[in-house]
């Protein structure tokens, strides 16, 4: 088994973990989460590789030097976490409770 089948298999595993999708740098879908469907993935894909397109770019635009490594985006009751890599991206969908974050601990 691959490094990328075992690590994919370890994301599944997550008990909180709802989908990934891996794209290529043109944002076409080239895997998913069999069970969130070819229909969801691609929505993820459409409404999340713009953003992460801009997050890169300000990134970019206020340190040429710098790069970004990883996004996060929380909502109510869903995060969405994209890992850009050389000619790919993985986008990765879990469910989180506030419950789960560490108030007052930093």
């Amino acid at each position: 088994m691959s490094a990328i089948e075992e690590t994919l298999q370890r994301i599944e595993r997550a008990s909180n973990v709802t989908g990934f999708v891996i794209l290529d740098n043109a944002g076409n879908v080239l895997r998913y989460r069999t069970d969130m469907g070819e229909e969801n993935a691609r929505l993820l894909a459409t409404c999340f590789k713009p953003l992460l397109e801009r997050s890169l770019s300000a990134v970019r635009d206020l340190d040429p030097t710098d790069t970004l490594n990883f996004l996060r985006v929380r909502m109510r009751e869903l995060e969405v976490m994209a890992a850009p890599g050389p000619g790919f991206v993985i986008v990765v969908t879990q469910r989180w409770w506030p419950t789960d974050w560490p108030v007052g601990k930093v």
